[in-house]
């Protein structure tokens, strides 16, 4: 069976909308059932999501400063996510604001971003 377009969206949606329930009903801090960073555990350095879960229940609870705290980079990459997505499903190919959102050069100002927010967390402890 092969889902249209507009049935990939919608579960899309549903499974995002599933997640985001999840992470705002129970808290990361003091339910079990989250998973711990591999890559933190393997390694013992913060991965650029280390803090993401606790970052996405604050956010959800509206505490945006408490977000940033936790992980700065899971704010930003959720809005430069969104954009991203919704230029690919919604915005006409050739129009101004897919073409700017779609940018490689965004995509690697966000990378480079990336990269910084790795350096900075487990060199200078942010």
């Amino acid at each position: 069976m092969r889902l249209h377009r507009k049935h990939k969206i919608i579960l899309t949606a549903a499974v995002l909308l599933a997640l985001a329930a999840v992470y705002f009903m129970f808290d990361p801090n003091t339910e079990v059932v989250f998973p711990k960073c591999g890559f933190y555990v393997l390694t013992g350095w913060k991965c650029p999501g280390c803090g993401s879960q606790r970052a996405l229940h604050a956010l959800l609870h509206g505490d945006v400063l408490a977000a940033f705290h936790l992980n700065m980079w899971i704010p930003v990459a959720i809005i430069y996510i969104a954009f991203v997505v919704a230029a690919m499903l919604f915005g006409k190919q050739g129009s101004r604001f897919s073409e700017i959102v779609t940018n490689k050069y965004l995509l690697a100002a966000f990378l480079v971003f990336t990269l910084l927010w790795f350096v900075l967390r487990n060199v200078y402890g942010v």
